[in-house]
């Protein structure tokens, strides 16, 4: 039995109905969010990465569900880029403290502590849910 490869791109009308957004929606999103650039065939139709619809929804998430304006998505995005750069893979363990969250993680036996703002945690909880909606699909 062979296995099913899974689909590298996504028409425009197949990412509407994933994301619940019209068409036009997304086609002016690629106006404003200069990150969604979707390629395009021959033919001149868009076709959709994963990346892009984890973006879209993450895009999504910041308009309607946060409040963002567009000027603002456009800068949080940009945060979001900056701050994937480098991960951290060592352990870490998070306590609430009044506005911000103490993260402590260890390093070759060392002791370091990071300061994290509850809204960079609201943020990687976004993405989470949008990567566990991309697997659940």
């Amino acid at each position: 039995m062979a296995s099913e490869k899974p689909k590298l791109s996504f028409s425009i009308g197949q990412v509407a109905q994933h994301t619940g957004l019209p068409q036009s929606v997304l086609r002016y999103w690629e106006t404003v969010f200069k990150s969604l650039k979707p390629h395009k065939s021959p033919g001149g139709t868009r076709l959709y990465s994963q990346q892009d619809i984890q973006l879209i929804l993450r895009i999504k998430s910041l308009l309607y569900e946060n409040g963002f304006t567009i000027k603002g998505a456009n800068i949080q995005l940009q945060k979001d880029r900056a701050s994937a750069i480098k991960p951290d893979s060592s352990p870490v363990t998070v306590t609430q403290t009044p506005k911000k969250v103490a993260a402590h993680t260890s390093q070759n036996k060392k002791q370091k502590e990071a300061v994290i703002s509850v809204g960079d945690l609201q943020v990687v909880l976004g993405k989470l849910k949008e990567m566990m909606n991309v697997l659940n699909s």
